[in-house]
């Protein structure tokens, strides 16, 4: 039996995806079916939800959003990093990264320009949702 990849997913794919990005939806969708395994940390999670209160998104609907809470529940699994990692411009990302170390992460999954510049994090690719996307079609 294949291995299931194991994702860190950038708080900026979860936000594009309760806005309504049909490409990020697949990737939500593809969780949903368990096709990988979400690696989250408390970060991630509080992330999440600062820039779900913080800022004018539009018309994210709450239905949406604890449907987004409740998959996360059940379905994601949650490290706490041990290691602290300073590499990037913004020390937000290194949080990112320390998660996908924590969590022996296949992919990191960002629209995050400053961390897909980084191609990828000890042997972990860094790709944007689209490239994500097409890899697990495959």
């Amino acid at each position: 039996m294949k291995k299931k990849l194991r994702v860190v997913i950038d708080t900026n794919i979860f936000i594009s995806s309760l806005l309504g990005g049909r490409t990020v939806k697949s990737i939500s969708q593809y969780f949903e079916e368990r096709k990988f395994v979400l690696i989250l940390s408390e970060f991630i999670i509080k992330e999440i939800k600062e820039v779900l209160t913080s800022k004018e998104l539009g018309n994210i609907s709450i239905r949406d959003v604890e449907h987004l809470f409740k998959t996360i529940d059940i379905n994601a699994e949650f490290v706490k990093p041990s290691v602290k990692v300073d590499i990037c411009r913004d020390l937000e990302d290194n949080k990112i990264l320390e998660t996908a170390l924590e969590g022996k992460a296949d992919f990191i999954v960002s629209g995050d320009k400053d961390l897909l510049s980084l191609k990828s994090f000890h042997k972990i690719p860094i790709v944007s949702f689209k490239e994500f996307l097409k890899y697990l079609k495959k």
